[in-house]
């Protein structure tokens, strides 16, 4: 799937193939059949991820991140299914579902507080560089 996949999408992938390895070492398992994959399995897998805290995060999954990762490990087993590797599909009753989050500009304190704040890890450092870049030109475009 390199070919038609992008980077960043190949890289979502291999987040969610790290946690479903994480999950497995937790539950003291090494590897899984796909046809060993049960609604039991599903449910276990989602707690795990809404009570893990990936390093270098300061908190736990919200809702949609974790929806995210069952998500894609979702399209791999209808695949799994629809090329006949297994006889059932274990998310047929599994309906995990997104919160809608309706977004509100940031009041001027917000802004100064996101300013000020200093993050330890560099990449998130990073993020509030470019995100403050990208404010200042939405400004001078707006003026």
């Amino acid at each position: 799937m390199s070919e038609s996949l992008s980077y960043g999408t190949l890289k979502n992938y291999f987040t969610t193939q790290k946690y479903i390895k994480l999950f497995l070492t937790k539950k003291k398992i090494q590897d899984i059949y796909l046809s060993q994959l049960t609604f039991r399995f599903l449910v276990d897998f989602e707690k795990f991820l809404r009570s893990y805290v990936p390093e270098g995060h300061q908190k736990q999954m919200e809702n949609n991140t974790v929806v995210k990762h069952i998500q894609r490990l979702r399209k791999m087993v209808t695949l799994s299914y629809k090329m006949e590797w297994i006889d059932k599909d274990p998310f047929i009753k599994f309906k995990p579902t997104y919160i809608k989050n309706e977004r509100e500009f940031l009041s001027e304190n917000e802004l100064q507080t996101i300013i000020e704040k200093e993050f330890e890890v560099e990449r998130l450092e990073l993020v509030k560089g470019l995100f403050l870049v990208a404010i200042q030109a939405c400004h001078i475009s707006m003026s």
